[in-house]
């Protein structure tokens, strides 16, 4: 059911309430697609609901090597999403992800990557096989997976060249599609990363100033991004004035 209601988008406070306090009375019948399924839906709604999560990752922790690869990455992307960090239980996922990485799809990779990254939990050799297995598997990102990945290793102490240059290869090959959200975000990951390459950044901003002609919440944002890229100094004001100049 709440699966269900989160599919459909549906915020419905005295439903949601009552299908929590039913999952937290029957919470050890549920199966380990059951506990990932109602922890995602809580976090697709935005519901901190504390007594039913705190219920779902005592029992989670218990049952984790129970868990598909699949649940694994819905359930840290979940707690991520609401901003519970819950120590015991991201050590238990890391522990029980790191050997069977080569199951997830690159959605889930990256999506992954962006939970460690959101809650500041850096398990390095969760990471470290994050990484190498999502280069086997860049050529499969979409554009959100491809930022979201860069952004999630930019952020975190744990420093992966071969992997950002990577990315940054694939969003040169694949810049057609991204959008002005992705663009942002990528600018950003790269000059957080120190990378300096004007070969890197000056097609991700003629993307960006190609669709700013609307001015809309993503347009925004990529501006912001942009200006806090060029504000670093890393990169020289040219490469917007250039732009400029184009019109």
């Amino acid at each position: 059911m709440a699966w269900a209601c989160a599919r459909l988008e549906l915020v419905d406070s005295p439903l949601m309430d009552s299908i929590s306090a039913q999952a937290i009375n029957l919470i050890t019948e549920f199966g380990t697609q059951d506990l990932s399924n109602t922890v995602w839906a809580y976090a697709v709604l935005v519901l901190g609901d504390e007594p039913l999560l705190s219920a779902i990752a005592a029992e989670a922790l218990a049952r984790i090597r129970e868990y598909i690869p699949q649940n694994l990455s819905n359930t840290v992307w979940a707690f991520a999403k609401l901003i519970i960090h819950d120590a015991p239980l991201l050590e238990a996922i890391a522990s029980a992800s790191i050997a069977r990485l080569s199951a997830l799809d690159s959605q889930n990779l990256s999506n992954t990557a962006w939970s460690c990254a959101a809650l500041d939990f850096t398990d390095a050799p969760l990471l470290t096989a994050i990484a190498a297995e999502s280069i086997r598997k860049l050529s499969a990102m979409y554009p959100q997976s491809l930022s979201n990945t860069a952004w999630a290793f930019a952020t975190m102490p744990l420093r992966n060249e071969p992997l950002m240059q990577a990315i940054a290869s694939e969003t040169l090959r694949k810049l057609h599609e991204f959008d002005l959200m992705d663009c942002g975000n990528s600018a950003w990951s790269f000059a957080r990363f120190s990378m300096r390459d004007d070969g890197l950044f000056s097609p991700l901003f003629e993307r960006i100033f190609q669709d700013t002609a609307k001015v809309d919440s993503q347009a925004v944002h990529a501006l912001c991004c942009t200006t806090w890229v060029l504000g670093r100094g890393d990169l020289t004001w040219e490469l917007l004035e250039g732009r400029m100049r184009k019109g």
